[in-house]
């Protein structure tokens, strides 16, 4: 059995389809909103996959590219987690130095 981590570098590296499209849609989805899981976003995309930890994939994509940064926790909402801890992120917008003058 691959760890969390092996399973997430699986369908990064393998650029899967759904990876890509789910991917696209969250970097808009998440432009005006505050404090958002990835079960909002999985929920707001809509389309199912047989893998549901690509979401894990995309999160991380996202936080590494410093687009979103931890903004706390909050009680999951899907029946199959139980209700257990979930991350909240933030927005993190693009950094103008414009805007300090």
């Amino acid at each position: 059995m691959k760890t969390k981590d092996e399973a997430i570098d699986d369908v990064q590296v393998g650029q899967n389809p759904y990876y890509v499209r789910a991917l696209r849609f969250t970097r808009k989805w998440i432009v005006n909103k505050t404090k958002f899981t990835s079960e909002q976003a999985r929920e707001a995309f809509g389309e199912k996959t047989e893998e549901p930890r690509v979401w894990g994939a995309i999160f991380r994509t996202l936080y590494k590219e410093k687009v979103i940064a931890h903004a706390g926790w909050t009680t999951g909402t899907m029946a199959q987690c139980h209700q257990s801890p979930k991350r909240q992120w933030n927005y993190v917008p693009p950094f103008s130095p414009k805007k300090l003058f």
